[in-house]
């Protein structure tokens, strides 16, 4: 169960708009989170593990959460076009055929407002596949941050 103080805040509309990277505050966090809309007890256990290690690092930052099973509507394409990265917590988000086998419902359409701002914390590789295809490959290299260590099992 999460804990009350650790719940993200109601989407607001009239939220700041968040800055570049500078090495300044960052506004706003988006966590792409994994439990929502399953039925899979581990990746709850996950979640709640990834919220205990981002409690007190974005104290002084917005928090919102997004659905990472579902294909992203214009509600959650707002909340990430605000945020400066992206936190992806827990399950086999990764997959080397991304336009077939997919538990990540992205796709290029998701680009413009998640493009190089994902942070992966804890993510799996799907069955453990080989390389991933050329679109595969593209994509996933599309939405990652280049600037950040990625927590990957």
């Amino acid at each position: 169960m999460l804990d009350a103080a650790l719940a993200p805040p109601v989407f607001d509309d009239a939220a700041v708009a968040a800055p570049a990277l500078t090495g300044s505050k960052v506004s706003a966090v988006t966590l792409l989170d994994t439990s929502v809309s399953g039925d899979n007890l581990g990746d709850q256990i996950i979640m709640d593990a990834v919220w205990r290690e981002l409690d007190g690092l974005f104290d002084d930052r917005l928090m919102y959460t997004v659905n990472s099973h579902d294909p992203m509507g214009p509600q959650s394409h707002r909340v990430l076009g605000r945020s400066d990265f992206a936190i992806a917590g827990g399950t086999n988000l990764l997959s080397s055929r991304m336009w077939f086998r997919k538990t990540w419902q992205v796709s290029p359409l998701d680009i413009p407002t998640m493009g190089r701002k994902v942070v992966l914390m804890g993510v799996g590789w799907y069955q453990y596949q080989g390389r991933p295809d050329p679109y595969s490959g593209w994509l996933i290299k599309s939405l990652l941050n280049p600037g950040y260590l990625h927590s990957v099992r």
